[in-house]
């Protein structure tokens, strides 16, 4: 986990300058990675039948009130739009850049990309299953562990696991570090909008080094004996309700009470696009 703030603090010291360059890495990395495990993936025994799993749809399941609670907070999760660091980042965007273009496609990026990598993850559920004997509903469920047993199993299991279990883990930590240095500048930025004192008594990459320490104390509730059950009260409760409460505000606040056409107005003076009427 030290290690982790260490390349957060690297990639996160000089503001969205700094994450603006580490993020050309941590944003291809895992593609190439994806891509490779994908590859091997299709060659193993049973990887059909999780792909058959995840392609071929439950239509029993479509009434099912949690398929589409999970859904939405898929959505929201990975594409950030109700996080704070979106809203910063576009705030810092350059001023040639589109904004109502970015709009749509980042969520086409974002969809296409859990799409990519679900392909990637149900081929090995599918050998999984295959390999344990177990139905591949039953193996998909396994959250947490599929990462960190189940996976972990196979790869012992496969020729050149040391290479498997490298490529593997490092698409983890580069997941998890992309995600906490987005909101790490957002919190720095955050601080220094309300507190503008804080730089004339410390340079920002000093700042810096305070902030992640704050964090790092912070997550060592999630290695203590009792952190996995602290992970998953954050998993179900930070990500939940609470998103969907701070999107329907949003909504709200600018669809009606700015006003959507006021924003339309302002994208058209400062980027030249037209929000399209169906908005």
């Amino acid at each position: 986990m030290f290690l982790s703030y260490f390349l957060i603090y690297f990639s996160a010291w000089k503001g969205v300058k700094s994450t603006g360059k580490m993020v050309w890495v941590t944003c291809t990395l895992p593609y190439v990675i994806l891509t490779v495990l994908l590859i091997k993936g299709l060659t193993l025994e049973g990887s059909g039948a999780g792909l058959k799993y995840l392609l071929i749809p439950d239509w029993k399941r479509v009434g099912d009130i949690e398929v589409w609670q999970g859904a939405a907070t898929q959505i929201l999760y990975s594409s950030g739009v109700a996080f704070g660091p979106i809203i910063y980042y576009g705030g810092a965007r350059n001023k040639e850049d589109k904004i109502v273009t970015a709009s749509f496609w980042i969520p086409v990026a974002n969809s296409a990309t859990s799409f990519y990598a679900a392909l990637t993850v149900f081929t090995f559920v599918g050998h999984i299953g295959h390999q344990l004997g177990s139905p591949i509903e039953d193996v998909a469920k396994q959250s947490l562990s599929l990462a960190f047993v189940a996976y972990p199993g196979l790869i012992e299991t496969m020729a050149g696991k040391n290479f498997w279990a490298i490529i593997f883990f490092l698409m983890l930590v580069i997941l998890g570090v992309d995600t906490v240095f987005g909101f790490l500048d957002y919190t720095m930025e955050f601080l220094l909008d309300a507190f503008p004192v804080i730089l004339t008594k410390m340079r920002k990459e000093i700042f810096c080094i305070y902030v992640c320490f704050g964090c790092f104390i912070c997550s060592l509730m999630f290695v203590t004996d009792s952190g996995y059950y602290v992970f998953n009260l954050f998993d179900a409760y930070s990500c939940g309700i609470s998103l969907y409460f701070c999107l329907i505000m949003e909504c709200i606040v600018i669809g009606w009470i700015f006003g959507i056409e006021k924003l339309a107005i302002i994208a058209e003076r400062t980027t030249g696009e037209n929000i399209p009427k169906v908005v």
